[in-house]
């Protein structure tokens, strides 16, 4: 029975508008009000479940975004910073294991970025500097075997 309701709330908000925000031409989300939107924002699938959790600041993204597979497990974790990417972005596989790893600095790859299989066995540990690639690359192989390498300036 409480599922059935926190199935049936979530639907029923989805399908009145309640707390619906839409992109405007210029990128920003706006609230029914037209007016720049501040606040959480969730997205939902039509089973109920959480499909995106935001974080928003006068209409931009600010702060944590969070993205859900339709069975709630978490997918990804994205990091903002006025509206372009900034800090750690997390991915994981429908099975929960880590599957990506990446860093930027004001909308630029910046910082360590780490790929795994969907074993969780690393394969790419690549590193950039204001989007440009940078020190030594790693590339394992499905044993986690160092198979290949290249360094950048």
């Amino acid at each position: 029975m409480k599922h059935f309701l926190i199935v049936f709330l979530g639907l029923f908000l989805y399908h009145t508008g309640f707390g619906q925000i839409a992109i405007g031409d210029d990128g920003k989300y706006y609230d029914k009000n037209n007016n720049l939107y501040t606040g959480i924002y969730k997205e939902y699938f039509y089973n109920g479940s959480v499909k995106t959790e935001m974080q928003l600041n006068k209409g931009i993204k600010e702060g944590k975004i969070k993205i859900y597979f339709k069975s709630g497990q978490l997918n990804e974790i994205r990091s903002y910073r006025k509206n372009k990417m900034h800090g750690k972005w997390e991915t994981w596989n429908g099975k929960g294991i880590k599957i990506g790893e990446a860093n930027y600095f004001k909308g630029a790859k910046h910082g360590k970025w780490l790929i795994w299989d969907d074993k969780g066995i690393l394969r790419y540990d690549m590193s950039y500097k204001r989007g440009e690639k940078t020190g030594t690359w790693y590339i394992y192989d499905e044993n986690g075997n160092l198979a290949d390498s290249k360094k950048y300036k």
